[in-house]
């Protein structure tokens, strides 16, 4: 009797499919394509204690995603009013918006740039305040 061998072949078919997560260059410290278009705050003269909101357009002119940055806006180069981390999308901006209250007599409101918490250096601008007293009856304290 004639023996017949039997074979299944199986036959797997992988695909193996590739990931590839494009990676996007990233801003470093010396390269930083970023800067601060304009400073603008609601009411140049305001009345002590009242809000006021400053304004910030920060502009990337390259095509560098910048990431591990922080606007900073200060009071007399001595008080920080707030610290804001941003990134900015390559050929973009982005504008940034805090309050402030007012506190009297002659202030220059500051922003500046931060990368990984270091000022990047020409990166500030910055806008003289003049707050007013309160006033008090027919006059200004």
């Amino acid at each position: 009797m004639p023996k017949f061998l039997t074979v299944l072949v199986l036959v797997v078919s992988v695909s193996v499919a590739e990931i590839s997560l494009e990676q996007r260059p990233v801003a470093t410290r010396l390269n930083v394509p970023v800067n601060i278009s304009w400073l603008n705050i609601s009411n140049d003269h305001p009345i002590d204690g009242e809000i006021v909101t400053i304004t910030a357009r920060v502009t990337n002119n390259a095509s560098v995603v910048t990431q591990g940055m922080a606007l900073v806006f200060m009071q007399d180069q001595e008080e920080v009013i707030r610290s804001v981390p941003l990134a900015v999308p390559a050929h973009s901006y982005v504008d940034v918006s805090v309050p402030w209250m007012a506190k009297k007599w002659g202030h220059a409101i500051i922003a500046l740039l931060e990368f990984d918490g270091s000022p990047l250096p020409n990166r500030t601008i910055s806008r003289q305040v003049e707050v007013r007293g309160k006033p008090l009856g027919d006059c200004w304290s």
